[in-house]
């Protein structure tokens, strides 16, 4: 059996070479490894907060199916097989599923930790080398999960431009994963068309500061039937 380490970044996630092509089923379960929470953390699921722990992915089975491009029974019968044998756990409540990785400290844990003596003679000069160099990748995996989600992106694209500061507090505030990003992209698009229907046009636009704080609103807005003058009715 072979042993022993090998380092993945997880921008690799990201990567299109990744993304291009169904998955299969290894790719499948190194790719949960790479989604999982490497710290507690949280999503916003329909405007609700849901916790998501160290070492549970917060994707959707809708989400994990386009992603790895696979059907929805096909999601299903793979993630109910990794719980039989006994690698990941589904977690099922009414807001989503979390899916808890088994054994994730034997996947992620410092490789200083568990790799043999022999394998790890360092000397203390190299030791802390190794620690800020850990310290290093933290900051630039900060970096790289804030400048993923960049809200200058959707703010040059909203109207009314009041209020700036607080709508980026806002968005920094709710959006935390993919799902949330492709959410805001999706609700800011319903939003817009929305204001730019004849009827719901002697409307202000909410202040920016407004919009972004209640971005989830218009996340699955259905527009409602017109059947009268604009001015004499109240349109949301």
């Amino acid at each position: 059996m072979n042993r022993g380490w090998i380092s993945l970044y997880r921008k690799l996630s990201d990567n299109k070479l990744w993304t291009s092509e169904p998955f299969t089923r290894g790719q499948a379960w190194v790719d949960l490894l790479l989604l999982a929470n490497h710290k507690d953390n949280f999503i916003r699921v329909r405007g609700n907060r849901l916790d998501v722990k160290r070492g549970q992915v917060g994707w959707s089975q809708l989400s994990l199916s386009e992603r790895w491009k696979w059907s929805r029974g096909k999601i299903r019968r793979f993630l109910n097989e990794l719980e039989t044998v006994q690698q990941i756990v589904q977690q099922k409540n009414t807001l989503s599923t979390l899916i808890t990785i088994v054994n994730y400290e034997q996947y992620q844990s410092a490789v200083q930790q568990t790799v043999p003596q022999t394998d790890s003679r360092r000397t203390a000069d190299g030791q802390q080398t190794d620690t800020n160099n850990n310290d290093n990748n933290g900051n630039n995996e900060k970096k790289e999960e804030k400048d993923k989600f960049d809200f200058s992106l959707l703010w040059n694209k909203y109207p009314n431009k009041a209020g700036k500061k607080e709508a980026e507090r806002h968005f920094n505030a709710s959006v935390k994963t993919e799902e949330d990003f492709t959410a805001i992209q999706k609700a800011l698009k319903n939003y817009i068309e929305h204001k730019n229907l004849p009827q719901n046009s002697y409307k202000k636009w909410q202040n920016g500061s407004t919009w972004f704080n209640n971005w989830r609103d218009y996340e699955n807005w259905e527009e409602p039937e017109f059947t009268g003058d604009p001015q004499g009715q109240e349109w949301f």
